[in-house]
């Protein structure tokens, strides 16, 4: 890939910070400090007393992860728990406590279905319509049980209060209309139930028929959400629906990720003209690996990923946003500057950490 100053496979280094830094070679070789501690690999003030050969021997692609996962497991990436909002912000992080149920879900018996709240044993037949149950509202209807073929209008998601003894829910289409008051509501309806129908009987409902029964979700006390889970839309959903208005979740681990080179552009930057030293806009080189770590980390969960920019080819430029990127981040990826090349400062500006 372009954009790197040519340098492309993958080698991490370690700082005594803990923080760690990637950079790319384009060989499946890899010159890597961990294999040794050498001396300074930067360029002399004086070009000509420079490194002939690096001071990190050559390594293959598989030993170098090798180092990665050893590096990444000797690391502690637990991070801070903090108390969030429950809302589409918390998205990707990762949950920091168990999550269980305050109460039985639904907390009470509801309609699954449009229609009247019925005793089964009824069975077909002209029903006399008490009143309607609708859903969010507080019955205020009679407290007596229903007599043989008396109901109660009801909509979908309403309580079926107790004292009804009603258990079953004739969907509306198994009614029509006998009769209606001068007010257009119903008074006498008549249900005919097919006695073919899977789950009937002889003209009848089966008890229970499109009743939603207390705790037929969850029970209360059920572990709905495991600490360490990563956070989706269903996730949110659950939480939102036991009524939870915060949870602990871990701080995203904070991943930095930088370019170096002069030559090094923004894709989306207007390019110098000819006469705008010292770049031309043919010598300029399009940044592809940071867009595409960049993205790479963004659909990473429990990641917040921070773009440190493009630094030139100037030690002090690099130092600067590497200490102010240690401060912020606790992981930092850097491309580019990392080669034998008299502005290739990286690898000397690590070992100046360690």
């Amino acid at each position: 890939l372009p954009g790197g100053g040519g340098e492309e496979e993958v080698v991490k280094t370690s700082t005594t910070d803990g923080h760690h830094h990637c950079h790319h070679h384009p060989q499946h070789q890899i010159h890597s400090p961990l294999a040794q501690s050498p001396t300074t690999a930067s360029p002399s003030v004086v070009v000509a007393n420079r490194h002939r050969k690096s001071p990190w021997p050559l390594i293959g692609v598989g030993e170098a992860l090798q180092h990665v996962r050893r590096e990444a497991r000797g690391q502690d990436w637990r991070t801070a728990l903090v108390q969030r909002e429950v809302s589409s912000a918390l998205l990707g992080m990762w949950l920091g406590e168990d999550i269980c149920a305050p109460c039985h879900f639904p907390p009470f018996p509801t309609s699954l279905k449009d229609g009247y709240a019925i005793r089964s044993a009824d069975g077909s037949g002209v029903y006399q319509v008490l009143g309607t149950v609708t859903a969010g509202e507080v019955p205020t209807i009679t407290r007596r049980s229903l007599q043989p073929f008396e109901c109660w209008r009801i909509t979908t998601g309403a309580v079926i209060p107790s004292f009804l003894a009603a258990d079953a829910v004739a969907m509306v289409e198994f009614s029509e209309l006998v009769e209606a008051n001068a007010e257009g509501e119903e008074v006498q309806i008549r249900m005919q139930f097919p006695s073919h129908a899977e789950g009937k009987e002889k003209g009848k409902l089966s008890a229970g028929t499109d009743i939603r029964p207390t705790g037929s979700d969850w029970k209360q006390g059920t572990r709905l959400l495991r600490q360490g889970t990563v956070l989706d839309a269903a996730g949110l959903g659950l939480l939102a629906a036991i009524g939870m208005t915060s949870v602990k979740v871990y701080e995203p681990l904070t991943v930095g990720v930088l370019s170096t080179g002069n030559e090094i552009v923004n894709v989306n930057a207007s390019l110098p003209s000819q006469q705008d030293p010292p770049l031309a806009a043919r010598e300029a080189v399009n940044d592809s690996n940071r867009p595409m770590l960049l993205g790479l980390l963004r659909r990473e969960p429990g990641v917040e990923v921070v773009d440190l920019g493009i630094a030139p080819d100037r030690k002090d430029a690099i130092k600067q946003v590497l200490q102010q990127a240690f401060r912020r981040c606790h992981l930092v990826i850097s491309t580019g500057g990392a080669s034998m090349g008299e502005l290739d400062f990286i690898k000397t500006i690590l070992e100046e950490y360690q």
